[in-house]
Formats: C-alpha cells, structure tokens, sequence
C-alpha cells in the first residue's frame, strides 16, 4: 500500500490535508501528461499527509453545454480511470471537479452538475482572466449563487483587480476564496504579497496546491504556516475548511496570519 512507503511518526501530527485544485487527470489540460506521473504524485500527496485531492481539470464556461460538455466529460472520464489503474489501490480519497474559466456569463444553457462540482458538493471551483474586473466578479459569482452553487474562487491575487476591499466584498456575495499554497506561504513575485495580504486581512477560506504534474505542495505551505506560529490557521486553510466545503457546512470564520514568505 502507498501509506506504508513512509512510517507513520515521520508524517508527524499533520492533520487529514485536502487540496481541492490540482491538474492530475492525464493528458486533458496543462498538468500531468502521463498516468504514471500523476500516479506519481498521488503517491507523494499521501507520503506528504494528504488525505483527499479533488481533480480539477480545465474548462471553458462556454464549453457545459450540450455535445462540447459531453465531449470533455468523456475525455475526463477516460483519464480519470487510467488514473485509478495506474494508481492501484490507494488510501487516498480522489474527488472529481473542475476548474472552471468564467469566458461568457454565466446562463441558463450552462450544464454545471457533476461531475464539474467538486466531489458531491455544489461548491464549483470558478477562474477569471488576469484582467477581469471586480464588477463582473461580482456578478458572476451572484449568478452562481443564485442557481444554488458555491463560487470557490481560485488563486484570487492573480486578477488586476484583486484587493481586500473586493475580496471581502466577494465572499458577502457567497463566494469561498481559494489561495495559491505556494504563492501564499513563499512567492515573492507580486502574486505572494497579495495573497499574504489577504490572509493577513482574515479573507481567505483555503489554499491549495494546484499541482500540474510537480512538486507543488500543500504540505510545505501547512508546514510553514505552522512554523510561523499559526498552527491553528494552518489546519483552517489546509483541512477543515475544505472539508465543510464538500459537505456542504457553514463557512468557517477564517483566521488573521501574519505570514513572511521564505524559501522552500
């Protein structure tokens, strides 16, 4: 079994992680290219003390409807089950979702059910382009929330328009906020600073790793919030609000981290 690759007292007093953004379906977007390599990194998820990873391949909004949606879940389908066969039995829980890039507004002739939801929830992981204003943020993720969805915004300190004062204002709209784990805990480059930002200002529901196939880790990101003294943070940002997510629950209040990016 893949959980007896590294003893247990090495993996520590980590919690269940789950990491709801991740590219692992191979060869149907930017991320992983093989099964093997996605079985790879499922691996190293496990052996790092994730517990639950959600698929989230990319897709156009204009893409849900009729032949073209069908078309992409059935590509999606083959790659999720040469995933599972390359991965053999696993301990690790594998969900399916989507990473959704808003392209057009959102409509009634979007088929947004499962399995583009992440898991069984109705949580919808939802991507904007780098120069998408916060009105029309706003709007979609209204519009979401009013077919009974929950907007989970992803890696919110890429977009020109992301500031305190607008993410606030998106999550009264409905919407959870997702952070890059690596921008967060160790960017440098503008993306780090603003994500910080955010957390600092209580604004951010989780983070996440999404992994195209490498490294990236919600783990060192856990590691080096909880080695900076925000232990109770790290296990709100990395497991347990991800998991009231899924299961449909209530928001969790989130926590103010004072955070200074380092190296990995």
């Amino acid at each position: 079994m893949i959980s007896e690759s590294i003893p247990v007292q090495e993996i520590g007093d980590i919690p269940p992680l789950i990491d709801l953004h991740c590219h692992l379906l191979p060869g149907v977007d930017d991320g992983a290219r093989t099964a093997e390599q996605s079985a790879q990194v499922v691996r190293n998820f496990w052996n790092e003390g994730v517990r639950e990873v959600c698929l989230t391949p990319h897709l156009l909004l204009s893409e849900t409807a009729g032949a073209t949606r069908a078309a992409r879940v059935a590509l999606c389908d083959r790659a999720h089950q040469a995933l599972l066969a390359a991965t053999g039995p696993s301990p690790l829980r594998i969900w399916r979702g989507c990473e959704l890039m808003i392209d057009e507004p959102p409509s009634d002739r979007h088929d947004l059910s499962a399995p583009l939801t992440l898991g069984a929830s109705r949580a919808l992981l939802i991507e904007f382009s780098h120069s998408i204003t916060h009105a029309s943020v706003s709007g979609t993720v209204r519009a979401l929330r009013d077919r009974g969805l929950v907007p989970l915004i992803a890696h919110p300190e890429r977009y020109e328009c992301c500031s305190p004062h607008a993410v606030d204002e998106w999550r009264h709209e409905g919407a959870w906020i997702q952070c890059d784990a690596t921008s967060a805990a160790f960017g440098t480059h503008w993306r780090g600073p603003r994500a910080r930002e955010l957390l600092s200002f209580g604004l951010v529901d989780m983070l996440a790793g999404d992994n195209h196939g490498d490294d990236r880790s919600l783990t060192a990101a856990y590691r080096h919030l909880v080695a900076a003294g925000n232990a109770a943070a790290a296990e709100r940002l990395c497991s347990a609000a991800a998991r009231a997510l899924l299961e449909g629950g209530e928001r969790l209040p989130p926590l103010s981290v004072a955070l200074v990016a380092t190296s990995v």
